[in-house]
């Protein structure tokens, strides 16, 4: 899938990062030890899956108020000979939600701004 996603208008800004893991039980998983520690208000958005890639996922906030994603996926994408795959908005996949919430009214604020970045 992916290391960081950013996003674009007023930025480049950080929209979140991602953290593979090994297993859909793990992401279930780390949800049960936040709840469990009092800290399910650090879960932003899921547990659920994608609709391009199929990946169960969960949006976490950090005490800082980044966005991380811990996500379980088919296929790997770690050879840094592969090119970056860019998905379109207009692509009807990227819209659709196969389980999990619904997009939630943070996930489109808390941008962290990339420093250094032309804002032109």
């Amino acid at each position: 899938m992916h290391d960081i996603a950013l996003t674009a208008g007023r930025g480049p800004r950080l929209h979140h990062v991602g953290l593979y893991v090994a297993e859909p039980a793990a992401v279930l998983r780390a949800c049960d030890q936040l709840a469990a520690a009092y800290g399910s208000d650090a879960i932003e958005r899921g547990p659920g899956r994608h609709g391009v890639s199929y990946a169960f996922f969960v949006y976490l906030r950090d005490p800082d108020g980044h966005r991380i994603e811990l996500y379980a996926c088919d296929y790997y994408t770690g050879d840094p000979d592969h090119k970056p795959l860019r998905w379109s908005v207009n692509d009807p996949r990227c819209r659709r939600r196969r389980a999990g919430r619904r997009r939630v009214a943070s996930e489109s604020r808390g941008f962290v701004r990339v420093r250094g970045s032309d804002t032109r």
